[in-house]
């Protein structure tokens, strides 16, 4: 009997920790919060197993629920032991890093570098635009994207001449297009930490970006998170500010690892030493 009561309590434990995972598993593959009515289809189980297994994945924030509603997700302990697995140290790593950004903030979260002397290149791209802009190397302009201001607003080499020299071509009716007032928005970035693309590239996109730096100090790259102008507005602004300024500080700690990335994909080559 010992021996039977032995292996019905290991057969339980497995079926429990398989039930667990599946509901993980449907969480993952979904692009949206989930319902319990949905997850109890997606993972065939009943209501009252799955109202049990989210309210002891909820209390170890393996899930979370979608703002006041009774939809779930993937929980911010799940990044955090995805991160562990692969350090920020490495690309893995960064991605990681990027996607759990986009979670908090529920936009695209993007490290962009300076390519030569009009271009900023994305190296990593989270969130919903992923998809379309992990293909191959992405480039857009300067003057009129937050990771661009948030790059060469550093730069003494850009500042002093560079910039008597480029072209502000307008993507928008926005679009900063006299050097005058575009020296005034990078003194503006200087003064405040981060910078600020409101409609200037993309009509109803708007983006936040603040600077990576080195172990000297030095500004190599930029984060960013950007979304619809109804995704980021005056109600979560700030808020998006902090997560992202926080982002930063923690990422410029392996900011050689956004240069090594881009190396790997082609892109920084040149920037080498």
């Amino acid at each position: 009997m010992p021996i039977t009561a032995e292996k019905n309590t290991d057969k339980y434990r497995i079926r429990v920790l398989d039930r667990t995972f599946d509901l993980l598993d449907a969480l993952a593959e979904s692009e949206y919060p989930m319902g319990t009515a949905d997850l109890c289809k997606r993972a065939h189980l009943s209501k009252s197993t799955v109202h049990r297994l989210l309210t002891v994945l909820e209390g170890r924030h393996m899930v979370e629920r979608d703002g006041e509603s009774h939809r779930y997700r993937l929980g911010s302990k799940v990044a955090e032991l995805a991160r562990c697995s692969r350090p920020l140290g490495s690309v893995d790593g960064t991605q990681i890093f990027l996607d759990e950004l986009a979670r908090k903030t529920g936009g695209t979260a993007r490290v962009g570098v300076r390519r030569m002397y009009e271009q900023i290149s994305l190296v990593l791209t989270s969130g919903r635009a992923v998809q379309a802009t992990s293909r191959g190397d992405v480039r857009m302009p300067i003057h009129c994207t937050a990771l661009g201001k948030a790059i060469v607003a550093f730069e003494p080499l850009f500042l002093g001449e560079l910039l008597p020299y480029y072209r502000f071509v307008p993507y928008t009716s926005r679009t900063i297009t006299e050097p005058g007032r575009f020296r005034a928005e990078l003194r503006r970035v200087q003064t405040c930490g981060f910078a600020y693309d409101n409609e200037e590239y993309k009509p109803g996109f708007r983006c936040v970006a603040a600077p990576i730096r080195d172990t000297r100090g030095r500004v190599i790259a930029a984060l960013s998170v950007s979304g619809t102008t109804a995704e980021i507005n005056q109600r979560n602004h700030e808020s998006i500010i902090r997560v992202l300024q926080a982002a930063t500080e923690e990422l410029s700690s392996s900011a050689d690892l956004v240069l090594r990335s881009a190396a790997n994909n082609e892109i920084l080559r040149s920037r080498e030493h």
